[in-house]
Parts: structure tokens; C-alpha cells; sequence
């Protein structure tokens, strides 16, 4: 019989990956992500927004 290896991390669901429960953030949800992951995305979906002012000088850009 083997012994269970305790893990201390969790999965972020933004990237995927493994993040350690001792030094990531929540989201909104309450779930376990990496602090760029988290953001990143709070500045895309920011920036993405319907109606936002920042995004109509973004189209234009482009």
C-alpha cells in the first residue's frame, strides 16, 4: 500500500496549470488562479466591455 501524497495546489482554470494554494488569488467564483492569469483577464474583459470608451478608441487603432 502506498502513502497519498498531500498536494497544496489547485488547477487555475484561466491557464490551466497547477497553482499552490499558499500563494494564489480568488476570482469572483471563489476559485484558485494565478495572479497574472486573474489580471489578464480582468483587463481584457475591462477593455472588451460593450459600451466601454476605451474599446471605441481600440477599434480605431486598428
Amino acid at each position: 500500500m502506498t502513502a497519498k501524497k498531500e498536494t497544496n495546489s489547485a488547477i487555475c482554470w484561466i491557464c490551466g496549470k497547477s497553482v499552490e494554494l499558499e500563494v494564489c488569488v480568488t476570482d469572483e467564483h471563489g476559485l484558485a488562479v494565478h495572479e497574472v492569469c486573474y489580471t489578464t483577464k480582468t483587463a481584457l474583459t475591462e477593455k472588451t466591455r460593450p459600451g466601454n470608451p476605451e474599446q471605441t478608441s481600440l477599434r480605431r487603432q486598428v
